[in-house]
């Protein structure tokens, strides 16, 4: 990766320098544009990595404003998508089955179903972790709650007397295993310290009305820096109104 301050080096004037930088993102309603962001004595910069520039005058800025702020990662939203989706899939799967029987006796088949295919699965995962055994503790395990699945399968296509139930079932499994790979996947990112975004929200609000978003790591205060150069600049003798190059 090119060392930050080479990044402006097209953008600066001749007795210009990057004080700080950091990588940083710009944020424009739902877009957000990953790059770099930098301090000078005169500008607050930004360059994307795809090539977008921008800068803002100190003596353009108006106020500045920043909040410490956390966020699911994209990674994340995806699996609280998935969760929500596999939920819907799974509670459209039971209502279509309850929808053709007495809606009791409908539920409480349909739920030892899911639940059969379920505790077989969970219990395949379960022994899989620990040392196998020979006394066929585990296939007996696993074959009783399949057989209680199709059991319950059985019944509920008695109760409901239309083989339309299987296939609507199915469904409501494949609804329930959509949850459980999303809060595997969650739980896997959260144990990396992936699931979570900390990071420092600062708004530079420009003199003409714009506002320039940005997104720094949770421990730069940009903001702070920017006042600090700003008020050393104002102290100067001599020193000339800042304006953007």
């Amino acid at each position: 990766m090119p060392e930050p301050s080479r990044e402006f080096d097209a953008f600066l004037a001749e007795d210009e320098s990057v004080l700080d930088a950091v990588r940083g993102t710009l944020v424009d309603g739902s877009q957000r544009s990953a790059g770099w962001v930098a301090l000078t004595e005169r500008r607050v910069l930004y360059r994307s990595d795809d090539g977008l520039f921008v800068d803002v005058a100190h003596g353009a800025i108006h106020s500045i404003t920043s909040r410490p702020r956390t966020a699911l990662t994209y990674r994340g939203w995806a699996y609280r998508l998935l969760q929500g989706l596999g939920a819907l899939v799974a509670l459209a799967g039971v209502v279509s089955v309850v929808a053709f029987g007495p809606a009791l006796g409908s539920l409480v088949l349909m739920t030892l179903v899911v639940g059969g295919v379920v505790g077989a699965e969970h219990v395949r995962i379960d022994d899989d972790g620990v040392a196998a055994t020979n006394d066929g503790t585990r296939d007996l395990r696993v074959l009783g709650v399949v057989v209680l699945a199709l059991l319950a399968l059985v019944g509920l296509v008695t109760l409901t007397t239309t083989l339309l139930v299987v296939p609507l079932a199915l469904v409501a499994v494949c609804g329930y295993a959509l949850v459980e790979y999303a809060t595997v996947q969650l739980d896997a990112l959260a144990a990396a310290g992936e699931k979570r975004r900390h990071e420092r929200a600062v708004s530079i609000h420009v003199a003409n009305g714009d506002t320039l978003q940005l997104r720094v790591p949770a421990t730069r205060r940009i903001d702070h820096e920017v006042s600090e150069v700003a008020r050393e600049l104002e102290h100067l003798p001599g020193n000339p109104e800042l304006t953007g190059s």
